[in-house]
């Protein structure tokens, strides 16, 4: 009940009624709708991510009816299932008043880091929480019921990004380290044979699928090699760990303070924790700040990741500070979870009562099941003018790489590569951009949206607009076919109307 209403305030900020999807959650939408057409991924709709994510905004949708709501339940549902197993696990090795506390500080966390929702680091969370739970429950690092939910969460967070393997990362080092410096090379090949075992077994379906579709070397292209030049289109790289502190604050300084006493103990030999234990707690903070800073930018979701190894040590933490600071007959208190949690409960329905957390939840289920001929779902102007003016088997383009658009307006794209020209430079880029510009000529757009003012690095279809935007001295990235696209749209579009500041063009009936 507690970890339900906690999540609760952490999805205030993302229900489809009142809130609309930012440009990633808005690219997923399209394509898990496009997958319940039938359509596959990295040829009927490109992006770089790992397959998983797609099917999850599938499922979501499936199950909503095609609904944002499907997508926004089956988030908190994804949620629900980390808070759960991650009190679990800190709850048997630290204590309940420990688990309870780290708990409510890293889902505060996630609302500072949540962006919109519906990322892959979101849906990263359970698997990241099942494994540390996993971790901290078992009674050997050797157990092989422990070491097939390692293979299994690693695979399952490289499928959805990547980077988002981090706490996949941190448990295995703090598993093998130990055996390596001890030279127990056949305990190694144990840990090898059942986690990578239960890696190979997760990651399997899914290559033989997209190799019975002949898309596995696409597959490949785009969620990990395209992901190499994508991250070192930056100059430098740049640890973001103190960014990603200062964006958390107080929750961060906790765990920090909690870090820095760690190395205390270490400096002063005491005998805190087993080895891997030590090394599961120095390392996981590192490890996520490492793999969050490749690409070499600090989006607020990047920082989702963070949230298992925050918790991990705010539950020690707070352990350790309790040992310290409380006498024995409140900690006793503390470890009563139904005293303690009453207490946390009545607090969180006197704020649902203050910040209006509960009469809103109450209004929006009212419309959802009485109301729900005056929509249950936020709509975009720009999106509703689409639909109205467009047939269903009209494509439309919307330029800015914000596909949210074509998802709210359910019309398709003239071309899988709806983020162009936000791409990065790469061997890929030279194809797709032609690709890009020939699926325009293969089937023109009924309708060219122009987004390029929500992105400060693309420039506008407007001829006007882009003498501005190259007078201004920003440099901008020119893919292939960008002014042959640009000649395109003055030669066969005209401008139909201006929705809050958003132009878009018509066809001309002529052409």
């Amino acid at each position: 009940m507690v970890l339900g209403m906690l999540i609760g305030l952490v999805y205030m900020q993302t229900r489809p009624l009142e809130i609309l999807p930012g440009r990633d959650s808005g690219f997923f939408l399209y394509a898990g709708r496009q997958i319940l057409q039938g359509k596959l991924p990295y040829v009927d709709f490109w992006d770089s991510k790992g397959p998983l994510i797609f099917y999850f905004n599938a499922l979501g949708l499936w199950l909503g009816r095609e609904s944002r709501w499907g997508v926004w339940f089956l988030e908190i549902a994804f949620t629900l299932i980390a808070a759960f197993l991650g009190y679990r696990g800190f709850a048997r090795k630290w204590g309940h008043a420990a688990a309870l506390f780290a708990s409510i500080i890293w889902l505060y966390g996630l609302t500072l880091t949540f962006q919109n929702g519906n990322n892959t680091e979101g849906y990263t969370l359970p698997f990241a929480f099942l494994l540390i739970y996993l971790f901290l429950s078992a009674n050997s690092t050797l157990d092989r019921k422990f070491l097939t939910g390692l293979g299994f969460c690693l695979a399952c967070s490289f499928m959805l990004r990547a980077n988002n393997i981090g706490t996949s990362i941190t448990v295995l080092a703090a598993v093998l380290l130990p055996l390596i410096w001890n030279r127990q090379f056949r305990q190694i090949g144990q840990v090898a044979l059942w986690a990578g075992g239960a890696f190979l077994l997760t990651v399997l379906p899914v290559l033989v699928y997209f190799w019975s579709v002949g898309l596995l070397d696409k597959m490949f292209e785009a969620s990990i090699l395209y992901n190499f030049y994508y991250s070192g289109a930056r100059s430098a790289f740049k640890l973001n760990i103190l960014p990603g502190i200062l964006l958390l604050g107080w929750p961060a300084y906790l765990a920090v303070g909690a870090y820095v006493y760690l190395l205390w103990c270490l400096a002063r030999k005491n005998q805190v924790a087993s080895s891997s234990m030590v090394i599961f707690l120095l390392l996981g903070l590192p490890i996520e700040s490492l793999l969050s800073s490749i690409s070499g930018r600090n989006y607020f979701h990047y920082f989702v990741l963070w949230m298992p190894a925050l918790a991990c040590l705010l539950a020690f933490g707070f352990s350790a500070f309790t040992a310290y600071a409380l006498s024995t007959p409140f900690r006793r208190f503390l470890e009563q979870p139904i005293r303690f949690h009453v207490i946390v409960l009545s607090a969180l329905v006197f704020l649902y009562s203050v910040n209006g957390a509960g009469e809103t939840y109450h209004s929006t289920l009212f419309r959802i099941i009485y109301e729900r001929e005056k929509g249950v779902e936020k709509v975009d102007p720009v999106a509703r003018f689409v639909r109205q003016k467009t047939r269903e088997d009209d494509f439309v383009l919307v330029w800015g790489a914000y596909p949210l658009i074509n998802f709210l307006a359910q019309r398709d794209a003239p071309t899988p590569y709806l983020f162009y020209p936000a791409y990065s430079k790469s061997p890929y880029t030279e194809l797709m951009s032609q690709a890009f510009y020939d699926g325009l000529l293969l089937s023109p757009p009924m309708l060219i949206v122009d987004m390029s003012h929500k992105s400060s690095d693309i420039l506008s279809i407007n001829p006007q607009v882009r003498r501005e935007q190259f007078s201004s001295g920003r440099g901008f990235y020119r893919p292939p076919y960008q002014q042959e696209f640009f000649d395109f749209v003055a030669d066969r579009y005209e401008l139909d109307e201006i929705i809050h500041g958003f132009e878009i063009y018509r066809l001309k009936t002529d052409k």
